[in-house]
């Protein structure tokens, strides 16, 4: 019975003090200050210029924000407070003071409040810039974290970063193996040298600078800030590959190892282009500053250049991520309707993000690494005709534009044996396995926007998860984990090829002597499958 009485009365108290029209006064910031969230130097003259506010200026130090009361008077609402606060203990403070303080500790230009608190995504106020502008700004005996995420690797790394540059100074960052792991146990296991592996052989990296984090988890982000150097470090990376976000997350943990305040921590968001100048972010008992800099794209944008606003956020997740269990990776059918084999004329595609075309009499089963809707179309023609019209039934499968599906180019995969990731930058993976009687009379035609990066890749599954040993007892005994073979490529480019030449024309020009082909059927497993035609990607 007390407890009620006392929900009762304190209801009721709150109901009498609750402001009708509360508002918050506009506090001031000291000038020069810069956005918390872009770094972006903070200004109130013009509306039309980056780092646009509604603070005013003062050369004081700033003014804590005020809500003032139009129903009651504040002297009174104090009072009524305390008197029930000595009747039935302490109260917490109300949630509008603690937006207003929350709110002032943190000065945002408006572009990025908007896109925190209300979601507006303007393409055109969120930049991104080229590899070589982003390394032009740094020093060039500096030392670098590369972020690069799980997700679209190994397309996040980038070649040009060591250009002119010590690689001893440069460290190699993996973000986001949550989105593959679901215990910390497995990062920096013996299965993530896969990545040190590759991007030994596809940018040179020094493999022994290579680490593997969960910055969202915290997974790794201890070992992580006690294995890089001291000094000013420069956190380099694409869009969305998670820098800002680790920023924080050793920020957060240098608060805890050294009880060591920090002053302010990055913005965190899914938009891209958030950052738009250096942040740097001072960590005085370990004589560190980590500086988060402006995330780089490619020349053309990308696929955020075709992406519809709303679907942007949820480029860098999955629904249901992989997991190391077998289960937990294992391939699906599609989750659309369809005739159990391709016609040959038939695409598929994930969110309008690119359109397969598998052989005719070809099966597949799949796991879809990214986010979208999966759903067929009759042909490419149709696929097109779709897009452009739009019609409300159909609306839902597309995460792009209309300007995606007019600019889309034909590319060829090469021949290839068993399973495949096809990786899209920026956007993740698609897992594909050709089911039934290995046979190659065409090769698989792949249809994307101009300016989306592809490449193709063995399995990653098959590289950063324990494979499945043998049960005989007197079979050769096998590594827990495949290493990256040194004996042939397991990344290759996907082809550009012309919209009016036929299958078999194609075909004859990939494998004029059928020397794959004849490979291809005299091999019995993906492992003794040598990849003859691939080449490897330029990064």
């Amino acid at each position: 019975m007390w407890q009620l009485l006392y929900s009762c009365a304190r209801n009721q108290v709150l109901r009498s003090v609750r402001p009708t029209g509360a508002f918050r006064l506009v506090s001031s910031v000291p000038r020069k200050a810069k956005c918390a969230s872009c770094g972006y130097m903070l200004q109130n003259a013009d509306p039309g210029k980056p780092g646009y506010t509604k603070y005013s200026f003062e050369d004081n130090k700033r003014q804590k924000p005020q809500i003032r009361n139009h129903s009651i008077p504040q002297e009174k609402e104090q009072a009524i407070l305390e008197e029930l606060r000595s009747m039935m203990g302490n109260l917490p403070v109300k949630s509008s003071e603690l937006r207003a303080k929350k709110g002032d500790e943190k000065p945002m230009c408006l572009r990025c409040y908007d896109a925190v608190h209300h979601n507006v995504y303007n393409p055109d106020e969120h930049v991104t810039v080229a590899v070589e502008e982003a390394m032009s700004e740094i020093p060039s005996n500096a030392k670098i974290v590369h972020v690069i995420s799980a997700l679209d690797f190994p397309l996040g790394a980038s070649a040009k970063v060591l250009q002119n540059r010590d690689p001893s100074k440069i460290y190699y960052v993996i973000s986001k193996l949550d989105l593959f792991f679901n215990r910390d146990q497995y990062i920096n296991s013996e299965g993530t040298r896969y990545f040190a592996q590759v991007l030994q052989r596809l940018v040179g990296a020094d493999p022994t600078k290579v680490r593997c984090v969960t910055a969202r988890n915290r997974w790794g982000v201890r070992d992580l800030y006690s294995w890089l150097p001291q000094g000013n470090l420069y956190f380099i990376g694409e869009t969305n590959s998670g820098k800002s976000r680790l920023i924080e997350s050793l920020c957060r943990y240098h608060e805890y190892v050294k009880r060591e305040e920090i002053q302010s921590t990055p913005g965190v968001s899914n938009w891209p282009g958030f950052t738009r100048d250096f942040m740097k972010y001072v960590l005085p008992k370990r004589d560190t500053t980590l500086i988060d800099t402006v995330g780089f794209a490619p020349p053309q944008e990308g696929i955020f250049k075709y992406m519809l606003s709303e679907h942007i956020p949820a480029l860098p997740s999955l629904k249901k991520p992989p997991t190391q269990e077998p289960n937990g990776h294992r391939l699906q059918s599609l989750s659309v309707k369809t005739a159990k084999y391709y016609s040959g004329d038939k695409v598929f595609s994930i969110g309008g993000y690119f359109y397969l075309r598998p052989p005719c009499d070809c099966a597949l089963r799949i796991f879809p690494g990214m986010s979208g809707k999966q759903f067929n179309q009759h042909s490419i023609e149709k696929a097109i005709h779709t897009s452009l019209n739009r019609e409300r039934s159909v609306a839902s499968n597309f995460s792009v534009n209309k300007l995606a599906v007019q600019h889309l180019e034909r590319h060829v995969i090469p021949i290839f044996y068993g399973t495949v990731d096809l990786v899209f930058r920026d956007i993740g993976f698609l897992t594909i396995a050709p089911t039934g009687k290995p046979k190659i009379d065409e090769l698989f035609e792949l249809w994307v926007p101009k300016g989306v990066d592809v490449v193709v890749r063995e399995p990653i599954f098959r590289y950063i998860y324990p494979r499945t040993m043998p049960k005989d007892p007197d079979a050769p005994r096998l590594s827990k984990y495949r290493k990256v073979p040194e004996d042939k490529l397991i990344y290759t480019k996907i082809f550009p090829v012309s919209e009016h030449k036929t299958k078999a024309e194609l075909l004859e020009e990939f494998d004029p002597d059928g020397s794959i082909r004849r490979h291809f059927e005299s091999v019995e497993s993906q492992d003794s499958y040598r990849n003859p035609g691939w080449v490897q990607p330029e990064l």
